[in-house]
């Protein structure tokens, strides 16, 4: 078949039309979603988590808040695997990170007890498929890269992902920490005081502090700073997990030099606390001030009843994120890799940003 149908045809594409010539085991068969199909599919990707030792990660809303995301189409991003009696017991998607460069997958999702019955290596033919159709839509420089982030533990995934010439390109892991107890109080330096977020006046200076403090990191997602904020935005208003009086800030006179923000975790366990983001400005970094931001956002959580709190952080950072959070007591829980398959290099004549990693696992990136 074409692997671009969404060329050939004058009606949208869609997700089935990408299944043409995929075989299956017996009674199993391929489907599109429906927004209602949350409540099936959320608890298939906790299984699939809870198969290597990992927690329990989404639930029927936020699965819902994530399909309903702008930039993301149900219709044709993600496909469903049902099993003879109707159920769903395979999932995938191909989310578009940014201009058709940075798509991102699960990797193939089956329930445990489906396994075995090449239901992976159907899905995963069918996210390289539907990948492919972005290529000709994306800009005509730049490299093109698909990726997924394993758990280590998922050896079967990992031996399929290296046949099919995908590359591990970095390690991520999951840190937590229980909040019970005293702990060690924030020490700010001379000069920097802390405060919430203030709705309608905080959310573009935030937001510039978020993406230039993590522009020296691991890949930087091609999205324009308008379309960026707007998406901030609307994350904001769109969240109903988003508290403003727990988006930190370190300021410095007027300015805010570096930014902390935490979440309850997921819909799975809205009693665990989530740090999403922390980040500091280059001229004010090793002052103490990331260390400062997050102990005290432990202190907050925990004087909001909050039993524990967690966080995702690249393994490799340049800044080493994963000491600074060793030191404030949290322990490695999960250990993810990231694997990388390049649909189209960059052209050598046009430097191009590298594609940004983000391993997709709760709402938005993890960085």
């Amino acid at each position: 078949m074409s692997p671009h149908p969404e060329m050939k045809a004058n009606r949208p594409v869609r997700a089935t039309d990408f299944v043409e010539g995929l075989s299956l085991s017996a009674g199993y068969a391929f489907r599109g979603l429906r927004p209602e199909d949350a409540e099936e599919v959320a608890p298939l990707l906790n299984a699939c988590a809870r198969a290597y030792g990992g927690r329990e990660e989404s639930g029927p809303e936020m699965t819902r808040r994530e399909w309903e995301d702008p930039v993301f189409d149900l219709r044709d991003g993600a496909i469903a695997i049902v099993s003879p009696d109707g159920a769903i017991v395979g999932y995938d998607e191909v989310y578009d990170f940014g201009a058709h460069r940075l798509l991102a997958f699960h990797g193939g999702a089956v329930d445990p007890d489906h396994r075995g019955r090449g239901l992976g290596e159907a899905l995963v033919t069918w996210v390289e498929r539907r990948a492919a159709a972005h290529v000709p839509l994306a800009p005509p420089d730049g490299e093109i890269c698909l990726r997924t982030g394993v758990d280590v533990r998922d050896e079967d995934l990992r031996r399929r992902l290296r046949r099919r010439k995908y590359e591990m390109r970095r390690r991520f892991y999951s840190m937590e920490m229980d909040l019970d107890g005293t702990r060690e109080a924030a020490s700010w330096p001379p000069g920097i005081a802390v405060r919430p977020l203030v709705r309608g006046e905080d959310e573009a200076a935030f937001f510039a502090v978020r993406r230039d403090s993590f522009s020296d990191h691991w890949g930087i997602a091609e999205v324009t700073p308008g379309e960026g904020l707007r998406r901030f935005r609307q994350r904001l208003d769109e969240e109903p997990r988003f508290d403003p009086s727990l988006f930190f800030a370190a300021v410095e006179g007027d300015r805010i030099v570096g930014i902390c923000f935490t979440w309850p975790f997921h819909d799975a366990d809205p009693n665990q606390a989530y740090v999403s983001e922390l980040g500091v400005l280059g001229p004010w970094r090793r002052r103490g001030i990331a260390r400062a931001l997050l102990l005290h956002a432990f202190e907050e959580c925990r004087r909001r009843g909050f039993p524990s709190i967690a966080l995702g952080v690249d393994a490799e950072s340049e800044v080493r994120a994963t000491d600074l959070y060793e030191k404030v007591g949290m322990k490695v829980t999960r250990r993810l890799e990231a694997y990388v398959k390049t649909l189209r290099e960059a052209s050598p004549e046009i430097p191009s940003s590298p594609p940004e990693h983000h391993v997709r696992t709760e709402g938005e990136e993890i960085s």
